[in-house]
């Protein structure tokens, strides 16, 4: 086995978004800060790449490519913000609407993260692509303030992945709740 050791300076990079025609990314991909890259949502209903180039310049311009993949399935949630109480949990009535996921009673299954945030009480599918479900959100606690994120996500065995979609707890005021200060 033959080894070869040599001076190799720090890397520098540049990186961009590559396309026969085009200069930006075809879903609204976003480059955040040095190399990171957030993929937009597909709604073209037709599987899209994303292709980025990085070229290391301080090593003699050494290049390479990365291919992203997006898919076309996607769900959304309405509401994508939903209260939340100190010390009562509340019932909340969600829409979930999916490109591609073909929905099915039997089938379909939500899961929560973190869990112990939300509990699925009960769903009616609408098949191919429309879920209304009946959430239970549990209570924050007397310290809680503050609002959180909640990852649903919904997975369909006919689908090969799973798809989700991000909400907002947040709490509901004090005031609101009929909480006097004397």
């Amino acid at each position: 086995m033959a080894s070869e050791t040599g001076d190799c300076n720090t890397p520098e990079y540049e990186w961009y978004f590559k396309h026969k025609d085009l200069e930006d990314s075809e879903i609204d991909a976003q480059e955040e800060g040095i190399c990171i890259y957030t993929a937009g949502q597909n709604s073209r209903g037709e599987k899209l790449t994303d292709v980025i180039e990085v070229k290391d310049t301080a090593n003699g311009d050494i290049t390479g490519e990365a291919r992203i993949n997006i898919s076309t399935t996607y769900i959304q949630v309405f509401p994508d913000e939903i209260w939340r109480l100190h010390l009562i949990p509340i019932p909340v009535l969600i829409v979930i609407l999916g490109s591609n996921t073909n929905f099915d009673m039997s089938n379909t299954e939500m899961s929560f993260n973190p869990p112990g945030n939300i509990l699925g009480v009960g769903k009616l599918v609408f098949p191919p692509e429309t879920i209304l479900a009946i959430l239970l959100v549990n209570p924050a606690g007397l310290e809680a303030e503050g609002s959180s994120t909640v990852t649903i996500t919904v997975k369909t065995p006919t689908v090969a992945e799973e798809v989700s979609y991000k909400v907002v707890l947040k709490m509901l005021p004090w005031i609101l709740e009929g909480k006097t200060n004397n």
